[in-house]
């Protein structure tokens, strides 16, 4: 077993509803989205240990609602992180933990400012 198998909860170890996974080769982490914890963690497998928790809010206060789906930009620090109930996908800095709203946010629609509860994301 490499994640969870400590019960449901917030601890590290502990998972709550993972919903998305996503591998950064350099850094050798993997990430999980955590529906239940409202969160995205970060797994080294060089250490064999929890590297981060994050509910990714930063400084500009982007909470993370129902994150469903991340993805890392291998060639650049970037996780992408698809949320459900937020109706948006936003972005992180891994280093910084600062991000930025990149599509929706502005509540469920179907405009081209808006999204409504995207369950992927992909970079290329």
């Amino acid at each position: 077993m490499v994640l969870g198998g400590f019960g449901r909860g917030a601890l590290p170890g502990q998972l709550a509803g993972p919903r998305g996974l996503a591998a950064h080769r350099s850094t050798g982490t993997l990430f999980v989205a955590e529906l239940g914890n409202q969160r995205v963690t970060g797994w080294s497998f060089e250490s064999g240990r929890w590297v981060q928790s994050h509910t990714f809010t930063g400084t500009k206060k982007i909470p993370l609602l129902e994150p469903t789906a991340i993805c890392v930009d291998e060639n650049g620090p970037w996780l992408y992180i698809a949320d459900s109930k937020a109706h948006m996908v936003s972005r992180w800095r891994l280093e910084v933990e600062m991000g930025e709203i990149v599509a929706g946010g502005l509540g469920p629609g179907e405009t081209l400012e808006q999204l409504d509860r995207p369950t992927g994301v992909a970079v290329d």
